[in-house]
């Protein structure tokens, strides 16, 4: 404003306004996930968004890294995404650790949003003899609250914003495979005879919640001994919070006994 005759009051006024040129940020975020599948498998997607928070049209190259826990397998991977020219893309051969490129070169205005839906299709194999550790450790086992690679469904994005090839930014989300839980049993031991001429035979159950998710079980006991073999008596013992064991009333060969009804098992827990 400019006051020419020193009245207080200017005589003219004159404006000017610059943005701030490229401001561009991203978020990544776990979404969901389901399963499992008939096969075993399980569907993980998540979502990237993309900002340009400045004034003027910029661009980025954007970025996706799974490092899974390493007894899972990526057998599929894609994503979908809202901008024109890039709407979707598969991933060839994906695999856990391996990047792949979700835009290149792409153009974004000032105070524009791009939303990325990145999926994998992926199966957990915890058996003897498989790829892996055969333990499967969900996110935030060391540092809870902080997921680092190699744990459950971890996954880093980056952002290049000045196409140098380093990125400016990364972040990172992870979800836990949610319940999966199996059992093995063993047989334990047999001794005898005894004074009667009776024996003692025993066998171990173990169920384990190899997911990150509480979960809960039933679990029967069907013995189906040599028809010549007469149960005298029977009962379970367990570790299982409230269902330390009894005893089985009027055992015999071919009738089921129940062990556990709506046991909760924490993830990771057997």
């Amino acid at each position: 404003s400019l006051d020419t005759n020193n009245d207080g009051t200017p005589e003219e006024t004159d404006e000017a306004c610059g943005d701030i040129p490229i401001m561009i940020t991203h978020t990544k975020t776990f979404a969901s996930i389901s399963g499992p599948n008939m096969d075993g498998s399980y569907d993980v997607s998540y979502t990237v968004q993309v900002v340009n928070n400045g004034g003027s049209a910029g661009s980025y190259d954007l970025d996706d890294t799974p490092t899974f826990d390493d007894d899972i397998t990526i057998n599929s991977g894609g994503y979908t995404s809202d901008v024109t020219g890039n709407t979707s893309g598969t991933f060839t051969s994906p695999s856990s650790g391996t990047t792949q490129t979700l835009g290149d070169d792409i153009a974004i205005a000032g105070g524009a949003t791009h939303t990325y839906t990145v999926s994998f299709n992926v199966t957990l194999d915890l058996s003897v003899g498989s790829a892996g550790d055969n333990m499967y450790t969900e996110c935030g086992n060391g540092t809870p609250g902080t997921p680092v690679a190699g744990e459950g469904l971890f996954n880093q994005s980056s952002l290049d914003t000045n196409n140098d090839g380093t990125p400016e930014e990364t972040d990172e989300a992870c979800g836990d495979i949610p319940v999966m839980i199996t059992h093995t049993k063993t047989f334990a031991s047999l001794s005898g005879p005894n004074m009667d001429g009776s024996y003692d035979v025993s066998y171990t159950v173990q169920v384990v919640n190899n997911g990150g998710s509480t979960g809960s079980y039933d679990l029967d006991d069907t013995p189906t001994f040599d028809d010549d073999i007469t149960i005298n008596s029977g009962s379970y013992t367990s570790d299982a919070p409230g269902n330390s064991g009894m005893a089985f009333t009027s055992p015999s060969s071919g009738t089921t006994e129940t062990l556990g009804d709506d046991i909760a098992i924490a993830g990771g827990a057997t």
